[in-house]
């Protein structure tokens, strides 16, 4: 069974057709570029594997710490109320001790006044009065004593007390600075966060970028790969159309080698006829001559033997009847030297045809030599015109070449960057994890600090209610103690504005971290659509890409038919020519100016095969770069960790 007719090879484009019957690989056209196709896939798969991890893990980040971040901000809420309920407890404990004092005040001022009375009364000339004044200072003076006795015991228990609570106060102070410090350090640490991830957002940005300007070299050397084809189909119609003047140009010499060989053959018959013709008149001319002298010189002798028997017709009739017969015979002799003339004159006009059949023939072959000539000038025009068009699909293909070229290395340039990009990525989200791993043992400080804040602000309530219960007791109070019950209600004061404060400004930090995470998951879920889309629009691109290199290989291809054509003419012409080496001389002029035609014709070829090596040149540095692309997709797949090496794309 033919090849051709093969039902595994009807649907076969006709390049590939050709290459089955020449026993080539019905695929050979679309070899080369299969190694660029896997390293760009292999490049898709290894960015597409990228960003999946790198946006998986931003939103296990994201995940993990959102609910915590939550739970963090409702317990400083929570203990936020708990602080501000103590610290009213303690306020309302504060104003009852003041009020206490005040009562205690106001007896010291009694037992003064009972002082002055007791003073007064000493001076008075009223003696029951004095004795009674005095029995009732002494008792007063007792009672004075004994409240004074024991209110320096209480003084001195509230001193202690005092000391106690102003421990417990400067403890409470250095937790409040040491958690004031910790959320400094949160807060920092949340900036440096925020950083962290608009560096990667940018990083991000950058890399999708990249991959938008890749996507627009790839479309740039698609538009460069179409030209390219569009001047290789140039090419391939200026070699169909100076195979065409070949087949012309072979076509006329085979017209004017058939009409030389006619010619040659018609003038030889021609000149043999007329040879011939002048022979046979030479040989007539030459007899009819020869007999008519001899019965010409017989007529004289029987004219002068007439005569003489004229004379001598007296001598007898038998005499005078052979002068009559002799008459006779000579004049029959006359007729036949007409008659011969009269031959000799139509081998003359015989003669005359021949030339003028000659003649007509010769204009014939003229106008035959005429009609090749305008042929051969044709044929000339055309194939100039082929090599014009052939030189100017030669400028646009190496134009398209040097676009190639530069698309090519503005793709790799592209394709670098975006390594840097994710390099850059990955180096952000581990600083990003490592922060937030910060962050979290800072917030775990920070709770730690808390707790034991409130323990000490609970202890120092303790204490309070203690004291509290020491001065209710009491009946007098210190304008010391009041001074430092009111610097210590101060320092409630200040610090309960400092955990308003610092519990504003972790609520304001937290809703802005919470914020920026979900700006950062937005930017991160847009970008990802766009890096999407990029990507789609980059493997349909590439696929365009595939396509046309296809075709043009296909092209190359039946460019490659039409000059093995073109050589098989070439080569049918040189027999041609070499079979005309035995044409006559009046040939010789046509054979010079189809020589002409044909150097003209051979120098087209010449640069028709120039060309042909150029489109092959370039074709091996395509594979080259094709090989080399596949070289350092190799080295890449090799360099690739274990876990992140996708599925190598299947052969089709």
């Amino acid at each position: 069974m033919d090849v051709v007719d093969d039902p595994a090879n009807v649907r076969l484009p006709h390049v590939q057709v050709v290459h089955t019957q020449h026993g080539m690989p019905a695929n050979a056209a679309t070899a080369a570029s299969r190694p660029y196709d896997e390293s760009q896939q292999l490049e898709r798969a290894m960015r597409e594997e990228l960003r999946r991890e790198t946006g998986k893990d931003i939103q296990i980040a994201m995940r993990k710490s959102a609910p915590r971040t939550k739970a963090y901000v409702e317990k400083q809420k929570e203990n936020k109320g708990e602080e501000e309920a103590k610290l009213q407890a303690m306020q309302k404990a504060l104003d009852e001790a003041e009020a206490k004092l005040r009562v205690q005040e106001k007896a010291t001022a009694v037992v003064e006044g009972t002082k002055e009375e007791k003073v007064s009364e000493e001076n008075s000339p009223v003696g029951v009065v004095n004795c009674i004044g005095i029995v009732g200072v002494g008792l007063v003076g007792g009672a004075y004593f004994l409240l004074r006795n024991e209110k320096e015991e209480t003084v001195k228990s509230l001193e202690e007390e005092k000391s106690l609570v102003m421990q417990a106060v400067e403890a409470e102070k250095k937790s409040s600075q040491s958690l004031q410090a910790a959320l400094a350090k949160e807060r920092d640490l949340a900036e440096k966060l925020r950083e962290e991830s608009a560096a990667a957002l940018q990083a991000s940005q950058r890399s999708i970028q990249a991959e938008k300007l890749n996507t627009e070299a790839i479309k740039r050397e698609k538009e460069a790969t179409a030209r390219a084809l569009s001047a290789e189909k140039v090419l391939a119609e200026a070699l169909a159309k100076e195979r065409d003047a070949n087949r012309k140009a072979l076509e006329a010499e085979k017209v004017a080698r058939y009409a030389a060989e006619a010619e040659a053959k018609e003038n030889n018959l021609e000149i043999e006829s007329i040879v011939q013709t002048l022979e046979q008149e030479r040989d007539l001319i030459r007899k009819v001559g020869t007999k008519a002298m001899e019965e010409k010189v017989a007529a004289e002798e029987q004219k002068m033997a007439a005569a003489e028997a004229h004379v001598k017709a007296a001598k007898s009739e038998m005499e005078a009847k052979e002068l009559s017969a002799a008459v006779e015979e000579a004049n029959e002799t006359n007729k036949d030297l007409e008659k011969q003339l009269s031959t000799a004159e139509a081998q003359a006009n015989l003669v005359v045809k021949v030339g003028e059949r000659t003649i007509q023939v010769q204009e014939a072959m003229a106008e035959m030599r005429r009609r090749a000539g305008e042929q051969a000038l044709e044929t000339a025009r055309i194939a100039r015109e082929a090599q014009e068009q052939r030189e100017k699909a030669d400028q646009e293909l190496a134009a398209a070449t040097q676009v190639l070229e530069a698309e090519r290395s503005l793709i790799a340039r592209l394709n670098a960057e975006v390594e840097d990009g994710h390099k850059k990525i990955e180096q952000q989200r581990a600083i990003a994890e490592k922060l937030a791993t910060e962050l979290e043992d800072a917030k775990a400080k920070a709770k730690a600090e808390q707790v034991a804040a409130e323990k000490s602000i609970a202890d120092a309530n303790k204490r309070l209610a203690e004291m509290q219960s020491a001065l209710s007791n009491e009946k007098s109070k210190s304008e010391g103690l009041q001074s430092d019950i009111a610097q210590m209600k101060a320092h409630m004061e200040s610090l309960k504005e400092q955990l308003h404060r610092a519990s504003d400004d972790l609520e304001v930090e937290q809703d802005r971290t919470r914020q920026v995470m979900e700006d950062l998951q937005k930017s991160v879920l847009e970008e990802r659509r766009a890096a999407q889309s990029a990507k789609l629009l980059a493997q349909k691109a590439q696929e365009e890409v595939s396509n046309l290199r296809r075709e043009l290989a296909t092209v190359t291809a039946e460019v490659g038919e039409l000059q093995r054509v073109k050589q098989f003419q070439d080569e049918e012409l040189d027999r041609e020519r070499k079979g005309r080496a035995s044409a006559e001389e009046a040939q010789e002029k046509a054979e010079v100016a189809l020589a002409k035609m044909m150097k003209a014709a051979t120098e087209a070829t010449k640069r028709a095969s120039a060309v042909a090596e150029r489109a092959t040149m370039v074709e091996k540095d395509v594979k080259k770069y094709l090989d080399a692309m596949e070289t350092k997709s190799g080295e890449d797949k090799d360099a690739i960790p274990e876990p992140m090496k996708p599925n190598a794309p299947s052969r089709s």
